[in-house]
């Protein structure tokens, strides 16, 4: 299993253990529809907080990506057959300003 992590339409990293999204600086938006029952894939992650990662974080909007995302996720047979889910994220530096 891998996981794809989207954030304002840029794709930022693939993962393959799904809690590397806090080292991304992602959090679970709703976290009683987080998924708790994945078994994580025991190779390592790909992804690395290197100066990459943190450039597709304040990278452009790109619109091939955009039409590549949204083919996927347009079209709920598409993803049943794919079997995609999506989970919302928030950036964590945005819900600890909001509990501020």
């Amino acid at each position: 299993i891998d996981f794809h992590v989207i954030d304002r339409w840029l794709y930022i990293s693939k993962l393959a253990v799904l809690q590397d999204i806090f080292d991304l600086g992602f959090a679970f938006a709703d976290s009683a529809s987080s998924p708790q029952d994945i078994s994580a894939n025991p190779k390592e992650s790909q992804t690395a907080q290197n100066d990459s990662d943190q450039e597709k974080l304040n990278g452009h909007f790109d619109l091939d990506t955009y039409f590549i995302i949204l083919r996927f996720i347009s079209n709920s047979e598409k993803m049943a057959l794919n079997r995609l889910k999506i989970w919302p994220l928030v950036r964590i530096s945005e819900t600890i300003s909001e509990e501020l």
